[in-house]
């Protein structure tokens, strides 16, 4: 009788315990499983504009685990905390859209910086007063990250790194020495460059002031964007630039506006023919005033450029520029 009584035990024990053990844990997993996505998902851009709650992203398992190989690419190594790696849907495709954004950039400068070298972004708060910081590596802060893959989530390919690698890209030298040497204003030309791509990559989408841009007829131009800055700061018909303070710095939306206008006439072939020979040109060739190497600059796009379409030193001078 005894020995029946422990074996009816020891079976009853064998099904209670699990059955016990796994309530526990299903409960400790409820009270731990996050009902809500880390603060500031819900910002769509490095503006800080709130994005649409429509627009909210599905919850990212936190055991999501990333392939190594997923975060580098032909051009790229993206090197991020495991943290935001795992919010990043798919860093597969969005390091294949800036390969091939790098390449369109090669196309129109006739070079690649940094010698070729895979370029690195890298999370870091070495800059943190920052969103990123140009260079290789490419400086990232982790502040404005969260908000930066959710947007890369919901197909934007990132105003922000693109605008980065603009930069890099002004910096190319057919000495093979990297330098800011020739441009008048960085932030205006690194946004050039970028304004390049979506004009030659119909599937390249970026978000400004919470609307999606491209080249395609799926959504407004970028130039719409930049019309609507030229208008902001009332300089639509003309820039209100007197000399190298206001050109190197604080009109540069509506700089790049006019450019725009002057690009629908010409063509992208004369700004290529013209980057193309400044590369080449000496250093010491080049004027340390930003005016100067904007008027060297208009001079060789002019040379380069059809003028039965347009003449550029005249269009921009007509535009307000004081060339």
């Amino acid at each position: 009788m005894f020995s029946k009584k422990w074996a009816l035990i020891s079976v009853l024990s064998l099904v209670a315990v699990p059955l016990v053990v796994g309530i526990v844990f299903g409960v400790y997993s409820g009270l731990n499983k996050p009902d809500s996505l880390p603060q500031g998902l819900e910002t769509a851009n490095p503006n800080n504009e709130q994005a649409s709650r429509e627009q909210k992203p599905e919850e990212i398992p936190a055991t999501q685990i990333i392939p190594k190989d997923a975060t580098e690419s032909e051009h790229f190594i993206l090197d991020l905390s495991l943290e935001h790696q795992a919010m990043l849907l798919n860093s597969g495709k969005w390091l294949e859209q800036l390969d091939r954004y790098y390449e369109t950039l090669s196309d129109l400068v006739g070079g690649v910086p940094y010698g070729g070298e895979k370029n690195v972004i890298l999370e870091t708060d070495e800059y943190a007063q920052y969103w990123a910081i140009a260079g290789n590596p490419i400086k990232w802060s982790p502040n404005g990250i969260p908000n930066a893959l959710y947007q890369v989530n919901n197909g934007d390919w990132l105003f922000g790194i693109l605008h980065e690698i603009g930069h890099n890209f002004d910096s190319v030298h057919s000495d093979g020495q990297d330098g800011y040497f020739w441009t008048w204003d960085a932030e205006m030309s690194a946004n050039w460059k970028m304004v390049y791509g979506m004009d030659v990559i119909p599937e390249m989408i970026v978000w400004q002031g919470g609307n999606k841009y491209s080249s395609s007829s799926l959504h407004p131009h970028i130039k719409e964007y930049y019309r609507s800055k030229a208008i902001e700061s009332g300089e639509l018909e003309t820039v209100n630039i007197q000399g190298s303070a206001e050109l190197a710095g604080g009109h540069g939306d509506p700089q790049t506006f006019h450019l725009l206008e002057l690009k629908d006439r010409i063509g992208w072939e004369p700004f290529k023919k013209t980057y193309r020979e400044m590369r080449e040109m000496p250093r010491n060739s080049i004027p340390s005033d930003a005016l100067a190497r904007f008027e060297l600059f208009v001079d060789i796009l002019t040379q380069n450029t059809d003028t039965s379409t347009a003449n550029p030193k005249e269009f921009l001078r007509d535009r307000g520029f004081p060339i």
